[in-house]
């Protein structure tokens, strides 16, 4: 399942340094619901997609 920038959540843990899945499904749907609320959550959102899109690149 992807959910972050269509990271799978697999991907987006090891990134994070989360090991459960699920740890990595709630984290997603918290910031969801405070990423459009709060612009430093945006750009934190923003910041772990270019590591993703980076950790992509690299494999």
């Amino acid at each position: 399942m992807s959910d972050l920038g269509g990271h799978r959540h697999s991907e987006i843990g090891r990134v994070l340094g989360l090991e459960k899945i699920s740890s990595v499904s709630s984290a997603c749907f918290r910031m969801k619901a405070r990423v459009g609320a709060e612009r430093r959550i945006t750009r934190r959102a923003r910041k772990i997609e270019e590591e993703l899109q980076k950790s992509q690149e690299r494999t």
